[in-house]
């Protein structure tokens, strides 16, 4: 067991001198690009080191990602990404749409949990909520470099799924999402879990399947009651919560303050504000 925990102290070194390094490389090559060079200010050291983190300090992909951002921002889907607005977004924040799983091992992935009998769409348009839950998928990313290098599942309740919520996913939204999700994302989303799954939810996918990239297809799962992928995916499946098969009492299992923690750091809304004044859009 020491002879383990001097290995990690060593690799995790090893990692701490490798990213500032990686960071210089990051910037000379945005430096180096005709688009990324004017407004290289705007992007924080802070959130170039989680791309570094989660895509293990490779440049190219790295470089990749930002633009995939800097264009989803600014060119691609300037309205989804301007709701980004924590002060506007505060009343949904509140309703606690979404639930952070407390982070207890290093080995795990970081976990969010929605539920879709918890959303109401005549009072919440779709729009909003993937605002929303980019806020809860940031601010779960932000406070471990363990779950910058694991990713995150997104982990999707379909009990109470009605035809409600049904006319919200359509396919150009379901396209506009998962574009965000897969292309722009500061942390890698591992897996895309929906259990209880019904007839209704089955029919659904099968409409918007091909909107999914298809590098992303095969992280997605319907599951019924049968939770055994989950359990595959989280090495310590012990620290999940009793409802999806843990051992932690779900009173207990869930981030109490994460949609206050959210006010603590705005990186994301001032970099879509940033961005989108710069280009000429969002609000001067």
């Amino acid at each position: 067991m020491e002879g383990q925990a001097e290995n990690n102290l060593v690799s995790i070194s090893l990692e701490n001198e490798k990213e500032p390094e990686c960071l210089k490389i990051v910037r000379d090559m945005m430096a180096d690009s005709e688009k990324l060079k004017p407004l290289m200010q705007f992007w924080p050291e802070k959130l170039l080191l989680m791309f570094i983190r989660t895509y293990d300090f490779n440049p190219t992909n790295i470089l990749r990602v930002i633009n995939s951002l800097h264009n989803g921002i600014t060119e691609m889907y300037p309205d989804l990404f301007g709701l980004i607005n924590l002060s506007e977004l505060k009343p949904i924040l509140d309703k606690k749409m979404f639930r952070l799983v407390k982070h207890a091992s290093p080995k795990n992935p970081g976990v969010v949990m929605f539920h879709f009998k918890n959303w109401k769409p005549s009072e919440i348009p779709i729009e909003q909520l993937i605002a929303v839950g980019t806020v809860y998928y940031y601010q779960l990313g932000r406070e471990s470099k363990d779950i910058q290098k694991n990713g995150i599942i997104i982990l999707v309740d379909a009990d109470g799924l009605g035809f409600s919520h049904a006319r919200q996913l359509s396919y150009d939204l379901v396209k506009k999402l998962l574009y965000c999700m897969v292309y722009t994302s500061p942390v890698r989303v591992t897996g895309y879990i929906v259990y209880n799954s019904s007839y209704l939810m089955e029919k659904i996918y099968s409409v918007v399947k091909y909107a999914v990239p298809e590098r992303a297809r095969k992280d997605i799962y319907l599951l019924k009651k049968d939770l055994t992928v989950l359990h595959r995916m989280v090495p310590d499946k012990q620290f999940l919560p009793t409802c999806v098969g843990g051992e932690v009492p779900n009173d207990d299992a869930f981030q109490e303050d994460a949609e206050e923690a959210a006010f603590e750091d705005l990186t994301i809304q001032n970099l879509v504000t940033d961005l989108q004044r710069e280009v000429g859009l969002g609000k001067k």
